[in-house]
């Protein structure tokens, strides 16, 4: 890093790996908004080594602020980000969601300079009375090219979550996004991920104090009246004084189909069989 002042104050680091080249991820510094450098990213050009030259560093701030005005734009901060299987690195800040597509058909040893000079923000359009420092990004790492063909191909959900808020989701090319209804069991989730075998979001709530999880067909997210019925019953083995991480509590894992709760206990791990849930502590 050309200036290595600019990790005096990080708080948080954020890591996202591309589902078809692991070896290509993007690392963004988190920082408090009371001292803030923008947003700074790193592109490895195929992965982090003590090697300075395998990755690339950008303060990507002002090319943000030309999106939106840049009289809004002090003290940016990044809150969360992904990067999709098919090259979209959606920022989330303070400021707004922004969305930016990387070269696909680069050869990797130029992606990192692509982020400066290549990529084009754009900033999503939701509710201007969000306050994006209080939601977290949820996608679920799938390379589609390496499955066969299927109805849910195309479908990688991005969903930006809130314990205390709706719902908003999309899929590509992540310019229009859904609210999920006030009636909906989407409504102030704890966490979600998706699940691509079975068209599924898996969700974690806390009702009556305590916490559940439970899997909902994707289509009940976005259509207002439907059945709130559970594809499984609910996995509520939880110890009475669990309480999840906060922001994000699930990790789903595509290749085993396992669903990973993180908090203050020992973390467990929920597999889903044949329509059954089955938990592990570990």
């Amino acid at each position: 890093m050309s200036n290595p002042s600019l990790l005096s104050d990080v708080t948080k680091l954020h890591l996202a790996s591309s589902p078809c080249s692991p070896d290509i991820t993007v690392l963004g510094l988190g920082y408090n908004t009371t001292k803030t450098q923008g947003i700074i990213l790193g592109v490895t050009t195929d992965a982090f080594r003590s090697d300075s030259n395998s990755t690339h560093w950008y303060n990507v701030t002002n090319q943000l602020c030309q999106v939106i005005t840049p009289s809004g734009c002090e003290e940016m901060t990044l809150i969360d980000l992904i990067l999709t299987a098919d090259q979209s690195l959606l920022l989330l800040t303070t400021h707004g969601l922004f969305l930016g597509q990387l070269p696909a058909t680069d050869p990797p040893v130029s992606r990192g300079t692509s982020l400066q000079h290549q990529v084009s923000w754009s900033l999503v359009e939701l509710p201007s009375s969000i306050v994006f420092a209080s939601f977290h990004l949820s996608y679920t790492p799938v390379c589609y090219n390496s499955y066969s063909k299927s109805s849910t191909e195309q479908v990688a959900y991005v969903a930006m979550v809130n314990s205390n808020e709706v719902v908003y989701a999309s899929y590509p090319t992540y310019t229009n996004w859904t609210v999920s209804p006030s009636n909906s069991p989407f409504s102030q989730p704890t966490d979600l991920v998706y699940d691509h075998h079975t068209d599924s979001f898996v969700i974690l709530q806390k009702k009556e104090g305590n916490y559940s999880v439970i899997a909902f067909s994707s289509d009940q997210l976005f259509q207002v009246g439907t059945v709130n019925r559970s594809r499984f019953p609910a996995f509520d083995e939880f110890p009475s004084t669990f309480h999840p991480a906060q922001g994000k509590a699930l990790c789903f894992s595509p290749a085993t189909h396992e669903v990973f709760v993180y908090g203050n206990q020992v973390s467990g791990r929920i597999f889903v069989i044949w329509g059954f849930w089955r938990g592990v502590e570990r």
